[in-house]
């Protein structure tokens, strides 16, 4: 029998090969003959209509039974409406019915035992199909893409479900697969976009490729202890799926087979699995904690890239393979030390010596990393998509990183590479569009294709002497103003390397410029200008007048420089500041961290000189950045305006003794008036408002902070407000002239506010008072209420405050609330009046006890006090004051009496005849009382 079958099958398959070869049409239908059998072929004509085939058909007075519907027998017969098979019919071939757009459903009888592969492929008008219980296997792509298909049942009978059966089956919802079935082929129900469920059956061992791939519906599943390896890309896409349930037996998750499933928040591996492939969980950007199983012994790395959301990764104890040493939430190779997946809490242990591939990757909630100093080599994309990564810090530990590591890093603004790293290899940093600052080393011998490409935010790059190869499109999408080549020989680059240059100035080694006008592309920069290899330059800087101001002295050198010489001259009214032996104040930066001797000198000519060099000939560290800070004093005589600072007669040595003499330099210092807070050059009320509002924490517009620092006490507070008053606006000859800076020494003057009462719903009118044995003429502060406690404000949104004449009549009184709640507030006098008497409230202030307050005991605080005494500012330590809540509510007396339901008592229990002001008792006739406040 099984001999004939395959006969039979080799037989219906010969017949369709050729869909216009045909042995007889009667009745409109095709036929091909073969022994006693009959099969239902393609013909010269398409079908169309009411099609029934018999059962059986005579020709030539020979009876044939019809057992076989041919290879594409009906095959895009879109005109087709209907179909009757008969149950003579065994075997349904390959495409027999594809494409037949026109027909909605179909009957297949129990004869059928197999259903071939592509039999009812694109048949979009199918709504639903039964399956009889003859057939045993359901054929590759069977139903694929019968996107109207809503519901199959498959018989017990069928043990097979092919690759592709139902794929793109978009409006299949459920499905059940019997426990007959063991086989499941590749892509069966992917693209099922509507099923919400399915159960595999108890005897299916294996979950082959794609099996559920992009059933963006279903939420659920389960694996039965009988599966033993999720095949790749099994469940991907299953962006829906929020809950896995991973059998026993399973030993192997495959490539990418939970990729995309992002509702999964955790997942649960069992202890029999030993291998996850690459990408098994990659894009599930919900699953916030995974757990790794001792039992896994290999991890195809990339397996968590794009999973923005995990928080925790955790290889149990026991793990001979791998670890999370430290508890660092990260997977470690515990063999090689490399570190191949980890998230955005990961933090490295110093015992790891590389990061792997990828092993970042794609984790957008990663901020921040230290690469711990023994790290040696970055791999591939591993930092690639890592979008919220705003700075990284390299160590010299590193010495290679590969191509692809930072790809797409938008928010990293700076990077510090390891002065170890030979090569920037190819698209390192391609797309750090936030990428404002870079230091390629000099161990950099070559900067690989498209390596900064489209890092927009990079306008000046430095290319050191060491770099001999520079690849096509490795700056190309900067915003480059400035490129400085430190080799004299200009090295070949493409026509895309730099992109668009007309608008950036090219700087070569002095001595090279026309090499470079000569070389192709280099010649198409806007200029072509040339530097000094060593250059002393000052960077420019502000100050005040009548204040000190620091001026950095920074050197840019291409040799090792171990010794420095330079005279400094300062316009008339400023002078270097010197301590209190007389020594000039001039600070080494860390670019001289090693044996250093300073000296400075006032020369007879007025100017300074300085001197600075290295008795163990240690070479000041870098390339470029300050290496010296002279603090200036700036006279009061001095104006507001830019006066020029000069460097002259400079002398370098490197550490061969070999003498440079870089050109003289200038930079204009930036002088601001005292008080001139708003940068108008005149100081005015516009200046007051501005320090008032910046202690409000009022947004603002330009605010010089050194400007605002009027007492010169290093902080913004209200005594500046009053020395600006009374120095430049009221110009009052005894305002104090010189800087205070802020007391320490206490004083008894102080404000505060007095323990308080309140119920439920009052609002209540609060007096802010000051205790003071001296002249005090402003204060400033913050009020901090408890939890269920507000400020009472007025129409305008303000706060409801006033001041208290009897103190501070003719005071300027501004209050502002806080983001959290607190109102700052600030008082002062224009006129220059100091309050009135020693004792008593300033100003007065409303709060509201929120309903449902709960009776206890609550602190209100005040901080950030500062009283302006004397012309100097006096810190006042953060104090409080209790405030006494009651549950009970406040009434108004009128509203009691039109609604006297009850018996009024005093507290002691006395009947009243009508409410008192204050707490009274009222007992309603239910024998329920309550406390309530009569106003």
């Amino acid at each position: 029998m099984k001999h004939k079958t395959l006969l039979l099958l080799c037989l219906c398959l010969l017949a369709g090969i050729n869909t216009f070869a045909y042995d007889a049409e009667i009745d409109g239908i095709y036929y091909n003959f073969s022994g006693d059998e009959a099969t239902v072929v393609s013909g010269r004509t398409e079908y169309s209509g009411i099609v029934t085939i018999p059962n059986s058909v005579t020709q030539y007075s020979k009876t044939y039974s019809v057992t076989c519907i041919g290879i594409y027998a009906f095959s895009g017969c879109s005109s087709l409406t209907s179909v009757t098979i008969p149950e003579s019919v065994t075997v349904i071939n390959y495409g027999a019915f594809q494409n037949c757009s026109g027909l909605t459903s179909i009957t297949i009888p129990n004869s059928v035992t197999s259903i071939d592969t592509y039999a009812f492929y694109g048949w979009s008008s199918l709504t639903s199909v039964t399956i009889p219980n003859s057939v045993t296997s359901i054929g590759n792509s069977a139903f694929y893409n019968c996107s109207s298909l809503t519901s199959v049942t498959i018989p017990d009978s069928v043990t097979s479900i092919g690759a592709a059966a139902f794929c793109s089956c978009s409006g299949l919802t459920s499905i059940t697969i019997p426990n007959s079935v063991t086989s499941i082929g590749n892509d069966a129900f992917s693209g099922c976009s509507s099923l919400t469920s399915v159960t595999i059956p108890e005897n299916v061992t294996i979950i082959y490729y794609g099996v559920f791939q992009n059933c963006s519906g279903l939420t659920s599943i389960t694996i039965p202890n009988s599966v033993t390896s999720i095949g790749n890309s099994a469940f991907w896409g299953c962006s829906s799926l929020t809950s896995v349930i991973i059998g026993n037996s399973v030993t192997s998750i495959g490539n990418a087979a939970f990729q995309g499933c992002e509702s999964l928040t955790s997942i649960t591996i069992p202890h029999s699995v030993t291998n996850i492939d690459q990408a098994a969980f990659n894009g599930c950007i919900n699953l916030n904690s995974v757990v790794i199983p001792s039992s896994v012994t290999s991890i195809d790395n990339p397996v968590f890239n794009g999973c923005s959301g995990l928080t925790s990764i955790i290889v149990e104890e026991g793990n001979a393979s791998y670890d999370s040493r430290e508890n660092c939430n990260a997977i470690i190779e515990t063999s090689s030390n490399t570190l191949i997946e980890g998230c955005m809490n990961t933090v490295i242990p110093h015992s790891v010596t590389s990061i792997g591939e990828s092993a970042f990757a794609e984790c957008s909630g990663l901020t921040s990393i230290t690469i711990p100093v023994g790290v040696t080599s970055i791999g591939e994309n591993a930092f690639d998509g890592c979008r919220g990564l705003t700075s990284v810090i390299i160590p010299n530990s590193v010495i290679s990183i590969d191509a692809e590591s930072f790809y797409g890093c938008s928010s990293l603004t700076d990077i510090i590479l390891s002065d170890n790293l030979a090569i920037i290899e190819e698209e390192t940093f391609a797309k750090c569009r936030s990428l404002t600052s870079v230091t390629i080393p000099n161990s950099v011998t070559s900067i690989g294709e498209s390596a900064f490409w489209g890092c927009r935010g990079l306008t000046s790059i430095t290319i050191p002497a060491s770099v001999t190869s520079i690849g096509e499109y490795a700056f190309y999408g900067c915003s480059l103003t400035s490129v400085k080549v430190k080799n004299a020989v200009p090295v070949t680059i493409d026509e895309g390397t730099f992109g668009n240059n007309s608008n950036a100035t090219l700087y070569v080694p002095k001595g090279s410029m026309d090499a470079y006008m000569a070389a192709p592309y280099w010649n198409e920069f806007k200029e072509i200008l040339e530097f000094e290899p060593n250059e002393i330059y000052l960077s420019g800087a502000e100050g005040v007048t009548g204040r000190q101001m620091k001026l950095p002295v920074a050197l840019n050198n291409e040799d090792r420089i171990t010794g420095l010489q330079m005279d400094l001259y300062l316009p008339e009214g400023m002078t270097v500041a010197t301590n209190s032996r007389g020594k000039p104040l001039v600070a080494v930066t860390d670019r001289m961290d090693g044996n250093y001797s300073l000296s400075c000198r006032t020369m007879p000519d007025g100017f300074m000189r300085i001197v600075g060099f290295s008795p163990d000939n240690d070479v000041f560290t870098g390339e470029e950045g300050d290496i010296l800070t002279v603090t200036i004093d700036v006279d009061e005589s001095v104006s507001a305006g830019e006066y020029a600072a000069e460097v002259k007669d400079i002398v370098l040595s490197d550490v061969d003794n070999v003498e440079y003499h870089p050109a003289d330099t200038t930079t204009t210092i930036q002088i601001k008036a005292q008080g001139d807070v708003d940068g108008s050059g005149a100081v005015n009320i516009n200046d007051v408002v501005c320090i008032v509002n910046h202690i409000l924490k009022r947004e603002t517009g330009t605010f010089i902070e050194k400007a605002a620092d009027v007492d010169g006490s290093g902080s913004i507070n209200i005594n500046d407000v009053v020395v600006l008053i009374d120095r430049f606006i009221l110009q009052r000859t005894d305002a104090p002239r010189h800087a205070h800076h802020l007391m320490a020494e206490a004083t008894e003057d102080r404000l505060y506010v007095d323990d308080l009462y309140m119920v439920e719903g009052e609002t209540m009118e609060i007096a802010m008072k000051l205790s003071n044995t001296h002249d005090v003429r402003a204060v400033q502060g913050n009020i901090k209420l408890p939890e269920g406690f507000s400020f009472v404000t007025k129409s305008n949104g303000r706060p409801d405050v006033r001041n208290l004449d009897e103190r501070s009549e003719d005071f300027t009184l501004s209050c502002e609330i806080q983001d959290d709640g607190s109102m700052t507030f600030t008082q002062y006098s224009i006129d220059g009046y100091t309050y009135e008497g020693n004792e008593g409230g300033i100003f007065t202030f409303k709060i509201t006890a929120g309903a449902g307050i709960q009776s206890g005991t609550y602190s209100m605080s005040l901080t950030d006090v500062i009283l302006s005494i004397g012309g100097k500012a006096y810190e006042q330590p953060d104090s409080s004051c209790t405030l006494l809540a009651d549950g009970i509510k406040a009434i108004d007396n009128g509203q009691l009496i039109n609604g006297n339901e009850g018996v009024w008592y005093s507290p002691d229990g006395r009947r009243l005849d009508k409410p008192q002001r204050g707490i009274n008792i009222i007992r309603y006739a239910d024998g329920n009382g309550k406390k309530v406040l009569v106003k």
